[in-house]
């Protein structure tokens, strides 16, 4: 499966406040941009539209239309093809001259499409982000577009550098088959759904479940099809793993819905646990999903993970 990382940094133009976690706020915003952008039937809705299934805007928000002529009946929600990773700091308040970055992931065939995203995003910088301060939102100019150490764009060349996807391989995981105790760092709310209810605790088993839906949906639709894994036998193993030290803990948050026109709660765990096994057979999984996420909400950065050695299990 092809992915390409993109590092944004912003510089804002204007008193600007956003909500403790960025994520939801950059991904509206990035909607009505891109919409604007590229959408040329503007009075027609998205489902009724012709042209849904050749359409970027589709693509990123819209998913489901965009690939219902190929549905995978077992994955009826195609995953987006993008996560938002804004900064994780606390900061609501920003003045003239602050920088604000956030982290783009695109999978698939998105990565192609980042020119749109990057303009895009500059146009969101000028009609403005956050919350309305004396009738106007906060604005920001995008300063630079990375992808490792390739600068990507700059607002001095305002040029756009094609930088190839990289390619994820489940071979080319990092081993951990000398370890028999991993923390999982729960570096944002993870919402997981299991026998029809939202998680609040975290057995192994079920983060592997969860590992197992996000790997084969996202190869499913932007990769090379669904890996070759016994994937029964995974889950049959993770029921073996025992869990210590847990410190998952429910959180809620609030997010606004520009389509509910109202705020809506986000509820996840967070925190984090210890599990002790044989977690080896997991490496691949588990690498994944620390580089791509799981469970819901992912695309405004829900459900980031973080995998360590633990030398006290």
């Amino acid at each position: 499966m092809q992915f390409g990382i993109y590092d944004f940094l912003c510089q804002i133009d204007s008193e600007t406040v956003l909500p403790d976690y960025k994520g939801s706020t950059i991904r509206g915003s990035l909607g009505h941009a891109l919409r604007n952008l590229v959408c040329t039937l503007t009075r027609q809705e998205c489902q009724n539209c012709l042209l849904n299934q050749r359409c970027i805007y589709a693509l990123f928000f819209e998913t489901p239309l965009y690939f219902q002529e190929q549905m995978d009946k077992r994955f009826p929600s195609p995953p987006t093809p993008y996560v938002i990773e804004p900064t994780m700091d606390s900061k609501r308040i920003y003045q003239k001259g602050d920088h604000l970055p956030f982290r783009l992931i695109l999978f698939g065939t998105a990565n192609s499409h980042l020119p749109y995203v990057i303009y895009a995003i500059e146009q969101m910088g000028r009609v403005g982000l956050g919350k309305m301060i004396d009738g106007h939102r906060g604005k920001f100019v995008l300063k630079s577009v990375s992808c490792g150490n390739e600068i990507v764009y700059s607002d001095q060349t305002k040029q756009i550098v094609n930088i190839p996807p990289e390619s994820f391989s489940l071979k080319n995981c990092v081993s951990v088959s000398n370890m028999t105790s991993i923390k999982v760092i729960l570096k944002t709310p993870l919402r997981f759904k299991y026998q029809n209810r939202l998680i609040r605790e975290l057995p192994f088993h079920v983060l592997v479940r969860a590992g197992i839906r996000r790997l084969t949906s996202l190869f499913n639709y932007y990769g090379e099809g669904e890996p070759d894994m016994d994937y029964k036998q995974l889950v049959i193993d993770a029921e073996k793993i025992s869990s210590e030290s847990s410190n998952i803990q429910w959180f809620d948050w609030d997010r606004y819905s520009n389509r509910q026109s109202s705020m809506i709660k986000l509820g996840g765990i967070s925190g984090d646990i210890i599990y002790h096994g044989n977690v080896a057979p997991f490496a691949s999984l588990l690498s994944f999903c620390q580089m791509f996420h799981v469970g819901k909400q992912t695309a405004f950065g829900l459900g980031k993970i973080n995998i360590q050695e633990n030398h006290h299990g």
